[in-house]
């Protein structure tokens, strides 16, 4: 049997969330699991579809930047969700700690969300990270959810040494599979973007996020390729932006690589 529909199946089976993940694909590659899923929720695809691939040639993270995706060496999966204007800017930090909930469920290792959107230990290695890719239509926000997890190093660049880490490396007997690294995530997002949607549900979120964040308190620099920002890193504001306390008071960052300083 084909390997894609043996992986349809298992998950199927292991589902735990109402919608995300029922409508599904499974590829043994891709170009990218975003795209895939952006054609698919343009072509009228429900709310929780989600793409999955065991490869992808041009996966690509947060600036346009190139995600390692060798194959069967990681979770590679992108969901569509139709979500309220309102809350199109707090998907980063939703998708974020559903994968942070969901890896927690499965290892017992303390993890922290990077902001704007990895999941790293606190030796500051990456295990996962979120692309999003939104677009506005009819007072709603269309928007894919993209998720990289690693489960294992094999086949690793040799520049991501000591730089990122892998499920089988954090928890080495724990046997950690795809389908169950997927239906945790499912579950989880879901959860996530329906508590989202709730009256207090960005207040919590904004809560929740913070309570796991890497660096919170400490001084950091923040760098989109145009300004530098330096301060104390304070929260999260209302509209998802890092908040740093900055000798010329408090600045809000929408974009840019976060960088811990030394006392």
């Amino acid at each position: 049997m084909d390997r894609r529909v043996d992986l349809e199946a298992a998950i199927g089976e292991r589902l735990e969330s109402r919608t995300f993940g029922r409508a599904l694909e499974c590829h043994e590659t891709l170009s990218s699991t975003n795209d895939r899923a952006r054609r698919w929720l343009d072509e009228g695809g429900p709310t929780g579809l989600a793409v999955l691939a065991l490869h992808q040639s041009s996966g690509r993270g947060r600036g346009r930047r190139k995600w390692a995706s060798p194959s069967g060496a990681g979770l590679y999966v992108s969901f569509g969700s139709r979500v309220a204007p309102s809350a199109a800017h707090l998907l980063a930090l939703a998708a974020g700690l559903a994968t942070h909930r969901a890896v927690e469920s499965l290892i017992a290792k303390s993890l922290e969300l990077k902001w704007p959107n990895d999941l790293v230990t606190r030796e500051r290695k990456k295990l996962a990270g979120v692309l999003i890719e939104a677009s506005s239509l009819a007072g709603t926000v269309d928007a894919v959810i993209g998720i990289g997890l690693n489960l294992d190093p094999t086949g690793r660049p040799a520049e991501l040494e000591g730089v990122a880490t892998s499920l089988t490396e954090l928890s080495p007997d724990s046997r950690i599979d795809l389908v169950s690294a997927f239906t945790k995530i499912a579950a989880h997002l879901e959860a996530e973007l329906e508590a989202l949607a709730s009256p207090d549900g960005a207040a919590r979120l904004r809560f929740e996020w913070s309570r796991r964040a890497f660096g919170l308190g400490r001084r950091a620099r923040v760098t989109d390729g145009a300004e530098d920002v330096a301060g104390i890193f304070q929260g999260i504001s209302e509209d998802g932006a890092l908040v740093l306390s900055a000798a010329t008071g408090p600045r809000r960052v929408y974009a840019g690589d976060l960088e811990l300083l030394e006392p």
